[in-house]
């Protein structure tokens, strides 16, 4: 007994010896947590657009640091002048977010500039470089603003037209404004239409029947406008010249159009009344012009009639008058034959009634520099009218005694092969219509050259350029300087009286714009850009 459990007991004790050592799992300890991102900060930027205009954004709520860009556009008629809470005055802002911001664009109205040719004081007082003065610096066209009137009533419109629509700052708010003489359709009399703010936001339409002393207004075919202080009292007046006899008579031998009017002018007040005067027997142009012929510091009046009746005896037919101005808008007649030396030299007879002269423009300048007003007379240029005296495109030098020599003009000639060209271009006794001139030294060299305006047949306008050689003649470098002189293909019935000479494309250089509302007659227009002293046709959108 004894030895057997000492046998046991041995190999239990070797058994204890070899076994392995107890495994002891250490449990890792739990990670930390990574601490939390903090929320961004965010500021608020509050966007807004002053009167006149708008902004690309009202803002919102955005992290720090965060850049927002923000554009500012001014409404027509308003201009972008800068940023109320930034110093920035440019229209594209980029404002990079550090505090709560708030931004107000602020815009003005945009006071008018001229960007015409500045012309000497005496020129200044030209009818014509008035009108070009107040061109509004931009293409427009009476449908686009608005400017035609129905009169439900009667089922008839009344619209302004190219010769008659002006623009001027009549309340001198530096804002332009519009008039026109606005004619019914159907004949039945015409109004005054008067806007003020026409490009702005705060624009006002008038319609006058008569003025302010109830005299009416009474027209059946457009008058011709031009502008002038006339009584000397520091607001711009209206002179309006009828030409009730434009289209000649019917088969009855009436006129048309009503009986002749008188020169009449719209004097007129800061606050947009105004009175009529007539300033001269009633009679009938195709053009006139005003400007200070006699330099005693007053508006003039230079014209030749058109189609009057023969049996007429307040004005000859095709006859040239000047009445001056006594400074007040009271006019006198001069005696015509010692004013126009050659004048009762000259003989014509057209087919409907006796006409001394058939002019088509009548236009003052003083293109030499000497102090003077000249005269420029455009009829159909190029070929002469059978029977009648039919001045081409001339200059009667101004003179100190207020006497222009019709014997001794300085015709406007196109060189010899193009004059070859224009008289075989257009229909024998017609030929190329004179409607217009502009003036503007297009090569800088202190000369003012001069853009001859024509017509064919009414439709479409031929432009010719002379450069003033500074001794009273002239070059006609019109094929060198106006590629596309001819514009007659593709304008319909629409051509100009007149052309603008304005820095359109405001490039610094005069650019050339018909003065005709093109998109009334359903195609955008055009004007010839002034491209280092060359014009060439561009297209108006």
């Amino acid at each position: 007994m004894f030895l057997v459990f000492s046998f046991l007991n041995s190999c239990s004790a070797e058994e204890e010896d070899e076994a392995p050592p107890t495994s002891i799992i250490q449990t890792p300890a739990p990670e930390t947590p990574a601490p939390e991102t903090p929320a961004p900060t965010q500021y608020t930027l509050t966007i807004t657009a002053g009167d006149g205009g708008s902004v690309s954004s009202e803002g919102g709520t955005y992290d720090e640091g965060t850049e927002v860009t923000i554009t500012a556009t001014p409404s027509e008629g308003y201009e972008f002048v800068g940023w109320e809470g930034s110093d920035s005055v440019e229209a594209s802002l980029t404002v990079t977010l550090g505090a709560n911001t708030t931004i107000q664009a602020l815009f003005q109205k945009t006071v008018f500039v001229s960007r015409a040719p500045v012309y000497s004081n005496l020129n200044n007082t030209v009818g014509v470089i008035l009108r070009n003065k107040f061109f509004p610096n931009k293409n427009y066209a009476f449908n686009e603003y608005n400017l035609i009137y129905h009169d439900v009533a009667k089922n008839d419109y009344y619209g302004p037209s190219d010769v008659s629509a002006i623009h001027f700052d009549y309340n001198k708010d530096g804002y332009l404004d519009f008039a026109s003489v606005i004619i019914s359709n159907n004949l039945n009399g015409s109004k005054l239409l008067l806007v003020d703010d026409l490009y702005g936001s705060s624009r006002v339409d008038n319609m006058f029947i008569s003025d302010d002393n109830l005299k009416s207004i009474d027209y059946h075919h457009r008058p011709i406008s031009r502008l002038g202080d006339f009584n000397n009292d520091g607001n711009i007046d209206i002179m309006m010249g009828g030409s009730n006899s434009h289209n000649g008579y019917d088969s009855s031998g009436n006129l048309l159009y009503g009986e002749n009017k008188s020169f009449e002018i719209y004097f007129f007040q800061d606050d947009g009344s105004f009175t009529i005067r007539e300033v001269t027997p009633s009679t009938s142009v195709h053009d006139y012009d005003t400007g200070d012929i006699d330099n005693d510091g007053d508006i003039d009046i230079i014209f030749v009639t058109y189609r009057q009746d023969s049996y007429l005896t307040n004005h000859k037919s095709g006859y040239p008058y000047i009445y001056l101005n006594d400074g007040q808008g009271n006019f006198t007649e001069l005696n015509s034959i010692e004013k126009f030396n050659g004048l009762n030299e000259i003989t014509g007879n057209k087919s409907d009634n006796e006409s001394v002269i058939y002019n088509l423009a009548t236009r003052l300048f003083d293109i030499d520099n000497d102090g003077n007003l000249d005269l420029l007379f455009g009829g159909g240029g190029y070929k002469d009218v059978e029977g009648q005296f039919t001045p081409k495109p001339s200059i009667y030098w101004g003179k100190e005694n207020l006497n222009f020599d019709l014997n001794n003009p300085t015709e406007l000639l196109p060189h010899e092969e193009f004059l070859v060209e224009i008289q075989n271009s257009y229909e024998i006794n017609k030929g190329l219509a004179i409607y217009g001139f502009s003036y503007f030294d297009y090569n800088n060299d202190g000369n003012q050259d001069v853009l001859v305006i024509g017509t064919e047949n009414n439709y479409g306008n031929t432009y010719l350029l002379f450069r003033n050689n500074g001794d009273r003649t002239f070059t006609d470098v019109t094929k060198q300087k106006i590629p596309q002189y001819s514009n007659s293909t593709n304008e319909g019935g629409a051509y100009a009286y007149n052309v603008y000479v304005n820095d359109l494309d405001n490039d610094g250089d005069f650019d050339l714009i018909p003065d005709f509302p093109f998109s009334d007659y359903g195609f955008d227009g055009y004007y010839l850009e002034n491209t280092g002293g060359q014009f060439i046709r561009r297209e108006l959108d």
